[in-house]
């Protein structure tokens, strides 16, 4: 068996390679940058180098050589920004997986929304905006505030929420780009309020193997300065059953890969209502993936890796129903400003339900902004037996942390 792997990100961050020298008859012929080589040994495989990954055709030409030289059986790519090229390159090549209508529809948030709409999966109403009296007509509609964002938008990034006409004409100033052809980088989408929750789960077979949610706190509070933390759900909050539900229901509306993990977020509304925002064909950010093996003792990526290499073994290991403990995570952003001290060790023995903690921010650090929801000073992933112990285990590694640091102005 030859299976492509595509690698945007560094290579360590999938956690795959360890299962490859225990596996036989097969070879991963893997495509990255010389950047996302990053060290990672990968015993016995392949790197193809490619320059131009990111930016041009180099990787559509190295797949079609690779493949010329010794056929693939399967092309995997994880990564969002991948989706669409590796489907187009599976259908050029008769490979199955997820074909580029499904990759469409997972990537394309106004085609998403149209398959919703058709379905009746409930969920805020979106309209793509070619030109800009577009944005305006839908402001007229909809009123204020309204939420734009990009079309096919990853991370929560370039997120724009506008709340009165200074806000419409600042965006437009600022964000909007002119375009010639008739395909729009925008949507508009009705403003809403409430919680989001996030959910995790894996499709084998056509079928959900697992899916689960997420509590996470207000990802918008982390560019005042708060924390971002992630934590499986409780088994028995009444809301769990309802959220699976609908995440299965949107999935169902949508063309979906026969084999894929998933990545949701939903709004669960002050008024009880639950609406579907989005849904990836990868995973979630923020090491979701290690958070969801730490509670389930299974990582999913790698169980749907492993599904392609050895089928018998998947079969025989079935996922749990339920989590075995409750896992998140906390990350702390930094502040704006320069690191004056930064802590260069972790008292590991004072945090025995952290798993494990990520110092990222070092002295001298500069921070001029906040550069997403997901930008971390420092990092920790916890488990413990209840959702309320993991709270305190994760809170106090941010106590730590933050009497730890101290920032300092930037001279200017």
């Amino acid at each position: 068996m030859h299976i492509g792997f595509f690698s945007p990100r560094p290579l360590g961050y999938y956690g795959l390679f360890d299962m490859f020298k225990d596996s036989q008859n097969h070879t991963v012929t893997v495509f990255t940058t010389k950047e996302m080589l990053d060290g990672t040994q990968v015993p016995g495989e392949r790197i193809v180098i490619v320059p131009g990954y990111k930016i041009n055709g180099e990787l559509e030409q190295a797949v079609l050589a690779e493949h010329a030289a010794k056929p693939f059986d399967y092309l995997v790519s994880y990564a969002e920004d991948d989706q669409l090229r590796v489907a187009a390159l599976r259908e050029h090549l008769g490979i199955p997986g997820q074909t580029y209508t499904s990759a469409t529809a997972y990537r394309d948030k106004a085609e998403m929304n149209r398959y919703w709409e058709e379905r009746d999966v409930p969920h805020p109403h979106l309209e793509p905006i070619t030109e800009v009296s577009d944005l305006i007509n839908f402001i007229d509609r909809h009123k204020y505030p309204v939420v734009v964002k990009p079309r096919f938008g990853v991370r929560s990034m370039s997120i724009h929420v506008l709340r009165d006409d200074a806000d419409r004409d600042h965006f437009i100033s600022n964000s909007w780009e002119r375009r010639t052809d008739t395909m729009s980088p925008w949507v508009a989408q009705v403003h809403v309020t409430g919680r989001i929750i996030q959910v995790d789960g894996l499709m084998r077979h056509g079928q959900l193997e697992y899916v689960w949610p997420t509590e996470t706190s207000d990802h918008l509070k982390v560019y005042e300065g708060d924390a971002f933390l992630m934590t499986t759900m409780a088994i028995d909050d009444p809301l769990r059953v309802p959220i699976q539900h609908l995440v299965s229901s949107a999935i169902s509306a949508l063309p979906s890969p026969d084999h894929a993990v998933f990545h949701a977020e939903l709004w669960h509304c002050p008024d009880g209502r639950l609406l579907m925002g989005e849904i990836a064909a990868r995973t979630g950010g923020l090491r979701t993936m290690d958070m969801v093996e730490a509670a389930f003792g299974v990582n999913p990526v790698r169980r749907m890796f492993l599904a392609l290499l050895s089928p018998d073994a998947v079969e025989a290991a079935p996922l749990p129903a339920t989590p075995l403990r409750m896992a998140g995570v906390i990350s702390v952003p930094p502040s704006v400003g320069v690191v004056e001290k930064a802590p260069e060790a972790f008292p590991q023995e004072q945090f025995p339900g952290v798993i494990d903690a990520q110092l990222v921010a070092k002295t001298g650090d500069e921070t001029d902004c906040i550069a997403s929801p997901y930008h971390s000073a420092a990092l920790a992933l916890a488990a413990r037996a209840t959702r309320s112990e993991l709270i305190e285990e994760l809170r106090r590694f941010e106590s730590w942390f933050r009497s730890a640091v101290s920032y300092g102005r930037v001279d200017t």
